[in-house]
């Protein structure tokens, strides 16, 4: 269970929740290319990423990916058709988010952008990782390979440096043959 931070305001205590975010990694299985975003504004302004974001409330984690890599791709994907593949705990200069990936290779629409930046595909073997948050080269080869990630990241200075980093990755097939026996 994750720390929840506190901070005191006046007599009371305000509890700091953790942002609860996702992120979808839409491969392309006929060309091996994926779905990156031109982040402009945000934590994440600058960077490139695939499509995701803020689960709303009331929202499943499945409900928030379809809705968000609709609104900044124009792709529709169907719930039953997007893959769990991991979390990962992300302390941002003291703040904390849960991102949950996804991944998908079923979708129908026309890529088009949006008001959240600029989209493309982009060959998986060609990913530009030095435009991505530092992390992304250790998890999304990982995801793309298959592999389940859980991750813990410590980033300062407006999440420019890491200060601290664990990733673990298993196979899907591994998680599968835990929950049977």
């Amino acid at each position: 269970m994750a720390a929840i931070s506190t901070k005191a305001i006046g007599n009371q205590t305000a509890v700091a929740r953790p942002e609860v975010m996702v992120v979808c990694i839409i491969v392309d299985p006929v060309t091996d290319k994926m779905v990156i975003k031109g982040n402009i504004s945000g934590i994440s302004k600058g960077k490139l990423l695939p499509p995701g974001g803020h689960v709303e409330p009331g929202e499943s984690l499945k409900e928030a990916t379809v809705r968000e890599v609709h609104e900044e791709t124009g792709l529709k994907i169907k719930s039953k058709d997007l893959s769990y593949r991991g979390a990962m705990k992300s302390i941002v200069d003291g703040k904390d988010y849960f991102v949950h990936f996804f991944y998908a290779t079923n979708f129908s629409g026309e890529l088009r952008d949006s008001s959240e930046g600029k989209v493309e595909w982009v060959d998986t073997k060609a990913l530009p990782y030095d435009a991505m948050w530092p992390e992304a080269r250790r998890i999304y080869p990982q995801i793309l390979n298959g592999k389940r990630i859980t991750a813990v990241v410590k980033r300062e200075n407006d999440g420019t440096e890491i200060k601290r980093s664990k990733i673990f990755s298993r196979s899907a097939l591994e998680d599968e043959l835990d929950e049977g026996i």
